[in-house]
């Protein structure tokens, strides 16, 4: 039984329970002390001297010179003073243990939005990891330039120019690549890139299969299947080595990048203007779709499209009011409208 006591009396929950009683004593004294002697007094003064310490009503009927007499007298009395006194004590202690628990939760509560700190990123110097995967994923764009390839040296810059430059995912790669190709380039015509764009909407896995599409189909326009080939082989090459590159260069660094406040507002940033160049797309694509002729329109450094009315495909316009109506007013799913639209094309195909 004495063990069992000893181990009681020695866990940590008792021992707080301990010194919590001890100190709290303590502190009752204290705001006693403070009631009694300092405020009590400064109240009196400011009453004209009463003392609440000694103000009471006797229901006796007798007369005494002090609350101390009047109570060894065995005098029934109602002390008004000492419950104010006694009121104070509550109030300040209580005052004092709000303003200790709110400070308490308030440093929780900072604990707990703190994250933990990231680990370090490790010794080796980015440098060291950079070279080597740069001249793996540069040297072979170079020396297609330099041995007098041009046009696959051209596909090779510029997909390593779309792995740098592009932030949000496929879709911004994609905008960026369809206004490029097309109106930069001029490797592949606005209909064959709606082909691709509906290729990577419609087909299993990544969206950046597009890209491929689009590095082959270049190299069947310019040189048939075996520079569709060798463009393909370029344009992977050059899209996803730098994958590698990125990953091993900037994850050390990541978590730390991303707890920085300043860092992560432009962070936000770029996520806003990538849906703005999503946006852009849809735009692009939706006007090609259902426009056989688009203009510009020069706006001072702003160059907008012009659709001719004249050249609207009422057919397309057609299948897309079909789509609306199917998706978002009959709630039919992605399955079945793709069925009901390949089907009514073909019906459209022949009419």
């Amino acid at each position: 039984m004495l063990k069992e006591f000893k181990e009681f009396a020695m866990r940590g929950n008792v021992m707080d329970m301990a010194i919590g009683i001890i100190i709290g004593a303590a502190f009752g004294k204290i705001v006693s002390s403070l009631v009694a002697d300092i405020i009590m007094p400064i109240v009196g003064l400011l009453t004209g001297g009463v003392d609440f310490s000694e103000y009471y009503i006797n229901l006796s009927g007798g007369e005494y010179p002090n609350l101390a007499a009047a109570q060894e007298a065995g005098a029934a009395t109602i002390n008004i003073g000492v419950f104010v006194n006694t009121v104070l004590d509550f109030v300040i202690v209580a005052f004092a243990i709000f303003m200790m628990i709110k400070q308490m939760n308030r440093l929780k509560r900072k604990e707990e939005a703190a994250p933990a700190a990231p680990p370090p990123p490790s010794g080796v110097h980015p440098l060291r990891i950079a070279l080597p995967w740069l001249a793996l994923w540069l040297a072979p764009l170079a020396a297609l330039s330099l041995a007098g390839a041009p046009l696959l040296a051209q596909i090779g810059w510029f997909f390593a120019w779309l792995a740098v430059v592009t932030f949000g995912g496929a879709y911004a790669v994609l905008a960026y690549m369809t206004q490029t190709v097309v109106d930069g380039f001029g490797w592949i015509s606005a209909a064959q890139m709606i082909d691709a764009l509906g290729l990577a909407e419609t087909t299993p896995g990544p969206l950046i299969l597009v890209t491929q599409f689009v590095a082959m189909l270049t190299g069947q326009i310019a040189g048939g299947a075996g520079l569709a080939i060798a463009a393909g082989a370029v344009a992977l090459w050059a899209t996803f080595l730098p994958c590698f590159l990125w990953i091993f260069l900037a994850a050390p660094y990541l978590e730390r990048l991303a707890a920085r406040p300043r860092l992560a507002a432009a962070l936000r940033g770029i996520t806003a203007a990538v849906s703005g160049v999503i946006l852009n797309l849809s735009l692009w694509f939706a006007l090609h779709v259902l426009f056989d002729r688009i203009g510009q329109y020069d706006l001072g450094p702003l160059s907008l499209p012009r659709p001719d009315p004249g050249a609207l495909d009422v057919t397309a316009l057609a299948l897309v009011a079909l789509a609306a109506l199917l998706m978002p007013v009959a709630k039919r799913g992605m399955g079945e409208t793709l069925a009901a639209l390949a089907a009514a094309g073909v019906v459209c195909a022949y009419l």
